[in-house]
């Protein structure tokens, strides 16, 4: 497996029953890695050479879709090109050959540095690895996180200035993460889940009061006086583009109007949504929906289904439409529910962002966490900055006049 794949010998750990092979290991670090049943450590720098044992660990991991395989080679030969962000794959692998861990990393260059993140970036709302259960379970025993991760610094060490992992989530499965260090900094954003339940009408009036029904009812009612209403699911490839050509268009807009930058503007950015939008599921990650009025879509959505996880990353809705005045998005969102629902999903994963309507729906808060740490001197001052501006941004953000002030900043700012 890990054979056939290009691997940067000088970051090659393996452990047999003699010892560690690696430059200033000896005997006792041997039997910490021994208690974790880890045959080899390797950094990987060619993803094709891993695509098969890659695709046997995530179809049971314990991850999330952001790290699938489709999705971060995806992202890699469009966004990651266009940033020259270089692979580079943490691959652990148990004594029978199969992966343990798997950790998607890229190098980006940032003032002259090179920089370790995770491969994704912005399009990955939850930063990680995929992990075997079993692999999981033992690392959460005694200090055997802290074992495993310490390796994986020494292994990436030789290949940049600075480790910058964000959007962590505290826990994978009920277990810790152990890809989180001792002194993380917490995110500027948590993310929010809610279970579905067996039904949706049961899930529905348990979530809305009936004043609230009654405004839905309502609203629904205002639509159909516009016109045709149809939610449906895009599964064709001209459906899948006519979607996402709406919601590109309709979330620069919102950007605009709330000072964002576009995000759609850098580079790769489109390529990527639409090449990863055109491997529909169940054959791949990707679901697209939208609703539309007499042909007009007024709401879209894009998002990623991993086994019973619907993952609810991006929407939009018509804001010059009439229909924005009855809740299109909303709307389109109970179709998404109910779609999860009828193919058997119970997690509805809201994903990064504090926004006030998930307070509505969800019941589980997941704190997110980024750790910070230079690899060697030249990473010390960006890795200082990094963690004196990460608080500093948590606060503007739990600020509203603060934050409102900073985003028309920021929009004067790309004005000028």
């Amino acid at each position: 497996m890990l054979g056939n794949a290009r691997v940067l010998a000088e970051s090659l750990l393996r452990f047999d029953g003699g010892g560690v092979d690696a430059a200033g290991s000896d005997t006792a670090r041997a039997d910490e890695f021994r208690l974790l049943a880890v045959a080899d450590l390797a950094v990987v720098t060619d993803p094709a050479g891993l695509e098969r044992p890659w695709r046997a660990l995530e179809s049971a991991a314990v991850g999330h879709a952001f790290q699938h395989y489709d999705f971060i080679t995806g992202w890699l030969d469009t966004v990651g090109r266009a940033r020259d962000a270089a692979p580079l794959i943490v691959a652990a692998r148990a004594a029978d050959g199969a992966l343990a861990a798997l950790l998607p990393l890229a190098v980006t260059r940032c003032l002259g540095r090179r920089v370790i993140v995770w491969a994704g970036g912005e399009s990955a709302d939850y930063g990680s690895g995929l992990f075997a259960p079993d692999f999981l379970s033992r690392l959460a025993e005694g200090d055997h996180a802290s074992i495993f991760r310490r390796a994986v610094v020494e292994a990436l060490r030789p290949h940049a200035d600075l480790l910058h992992l964000d959007r962590q989530p505290e826990t994978l499965a009920g277990q810790p993460n152990p890809m989180i260090g001792a002194r993380p900094i917490r995110n500027s954003d948590s993310s929010h889940q809610t279970e579905l339940g067996a039904t949706w009408d049961t899930y529905y009036r348990g979530k809305r009061n009936s004043h609230s029904r009654r405004t839905d009812r309502s609203k629904r009612r205002r639509l159909d006086i516009l016109g045709t209403v149809r939610a449906f699911d895009a599964t064709s490839a001209a459906d899948i583009d006519r979607v996402m050509d709406a919601l590109v268009d309709q979330k620069q807009r919102q950007m605009r109007r709330v000072g964002m930058g576009d995000l759609f503007a850098r580079g790769g950015v489109t390529d990527f949504y639409r090449e990863i939008a055109h491997r529909p599921f169940p054959h791949g990650p990707s679901h697209m929906a939208a609703l539309e009025i007499d042909g007009r879509i007024v709401a879209a959505n894009w998002g990623l289904v991993r086994r019973s996880r619907y993952y609810y990353v991006m929407h939009s809705y018509d804001e010059e439409s009439a229909a924005a005045h009855y809740s299109p998005g909303r709307h389109l969102m109970y179709h998404l529910m109910q779609w999860s629902i009828d193919h058997d999903i119970t997690t509805f994963d809201f994903t990064i962002g504090d926004e006030t309507f998930k307070r509505q729906w969800c019941e589980r808060t997941i704190d997110l966490y980024d750790d910070v740490e230079p690899l060697g001197p030249a990473g010390l001052d960006i890795a200082l900055a990094l963690k004196a501006a990460k608080p500093l941004k948590r606060f503007i953000k739990s600020q509203a006049s603060l934050h409102g002030l900073a985003r028309r900043l920021r929009r004067t700012a790309e004005a000028i």
